[in-house]
This record gives structure tokens, C-alpha cells and sequence, in this order.
């Protein structure tokens, strides 16, 4: 709705709903980031971001994931900066994400078909040198068709299978 449908634009009623719902989870550790999920066709627009960024209640931590070209910049990685919103380093057969943190927290999906146990572990590295600066790190492993996540989770997590 807020994303596909309304397009960041006049959803202030929409993202307050949403985010009463959510915050039934908000009692502690048990709501994470919100990933705030972009079309491939949504381009990026300034203004736009940062009045939806403005909504954002403190309590309330959001990840942009974006799929169009136009938000992998420098303007863009500052205005996420300004409002500790991080770009979800989402990572498809199609896109490599940018090494680029923009919030206290990164937010990643790993979602290519099949992983090497090399990819596997150079992915773990960038999350340990986050961890060990402070940087929370949330992954998701997107394999449900073939029930890999669970594995790749715990190759990341440095465990064997």
C-alpha cells in the first residue's frame, strides 16, 4: 500500500496504522528494522524521501530497499545518512549491492539463487567488520522454494552444517 500503491506520497495515515500494528512488537528486542521495500520502476526523488523519512517516529527503524539505478548515489546515501535510515544492501542476480552503510544498522538480503561456500564467507566478513565497529547487522537469506536459508544462515553465523 504505502510503497506500490501510494508511492511514499500522502500515506502519513497508512504508515501511522502500520506502525501502531508494529508496535505491538516494540516492547523490547522484538521488532527490528522495518524494510520499506520500493518498485523497480520507483525512482529516486529527493523531496519525496525525506518527507516520508520525516514521518518516521524515533522508536521506529527503517531500511529502504530500492531496485532502480537512479537511488545509487551519493545524494541519496546522505539523505538515508541525515535520517539514520539504512539502505538495504539487497543482492539479486541482477545487483551487486554498494558497500555503503548509512545508519547504525544495515539491513541485508541475500537472495541469489544458489551461494558458494566463498560468497558465503565474504559476505560474513563484511558483516564481522561491521560488528566490530558497533553496526548491528540483520540478514535474511531469501531461499524458501528451496529451503536454503537455513543453511546459508548458519554458514554466515560461522557454524557447521
Amino acid at each position: 500500500q504505502i510503497t506500490h500503491i501510494q508511492r511514499l506520497r500522502a500515506c502519513e495515515s497508512t504508515l501511522k496504522r502500520f506502525l501502531e500494528v508494529a508496535s505491538v512488537l516494540n516492547d523490547g528486542d522484538h521488532l527490528g528494522p522495518i524494510l520499506v521495500q520500493l518498485p523497480p520502476t520507483f525512482k529516486f526523488d529527493r523531496p519525496l524521501l525525506e518527507d516520508f523519512l520525516a514521518l518516521r517516529p524515533p522508536a521506529f527503524a527503517f531500511a529502504f530497499e530500492v531496485r532502480h539505478a537512479s537511488w545509487y548515489t551519493d545524494e541519496t546515501y546522505a539523505v538515508l545518512r541525515q535520517h539514520e535510515t539504512a539502505l538495504c544492501l539487497s543482492e539479486t542476480e541482477k545487483q551487486t549491492p554498494p558497500d555503503v552503510l548509512t545508519a547504525g544498522f544495515t539491513y541485508a538480503r541475500l537472495r541469489l539463487e544458489n551461494y558458494t561456500p566463498k560468497q558465503l564467507t565474504a559476505w560474513r566478513k563484511r558483516f564481522d567488520a561491521w560488528l566490530a565497529q558497533g553496526v548491528d547487522v540483520c540478514a535474511y537469506c531469501k531461499h524458501e522454494d528451496a529451503g536454503k536459508a537455513p543453511a546459508y544462515a548458519r554458514q554466515l553465523l560461522g557454524k557447521a552444517n
